[in-house]
């Protein structure tokens, strides 16, 4: 048996790894964010608070999509970070 590995009703299963954080990007994160800047971007010009501007509309959805990709890679860090301190509490981390 090699080192690591646990057998249960013949099957041999490896010990759980702890998790190495990745940003996560997604085609759909960076399609919503550039919907999500240009929806904002055309609603402030319509409410009258920002003039639609090729520099603001280029802002926004820079803004957007930044944010569609820092929120899910924030979460996943959260995420990972959980895993391992479980991990690490049951002594397999």
């Amino acid at each position: 048996m090699v080192r690591g590995m646990a057998v249960q009703g013949g099957a041999v299963r490896s010990r759980p790894q702890p998790l190495k954080w990745r940003p996560v990007l997604s085609i759909w994160s960076l399609v919503s964010g550039l919907g999500l800047g240009l929806g904002s971007a055309i609603l402030l010009q319509q409410y009258g608070v920002r003039v639609l501007t090729r520099a603001a509309l280029v802002q926004m959805v820079v803004v957007a999509v930044v944010l569609a990709v820092v929120l899910p890679s924030a979460a996943r860090a959260v995420g990972v970070r959980r895993y391992n301190k479980v991990l690490r509490k049951a002594g397999l981390g």
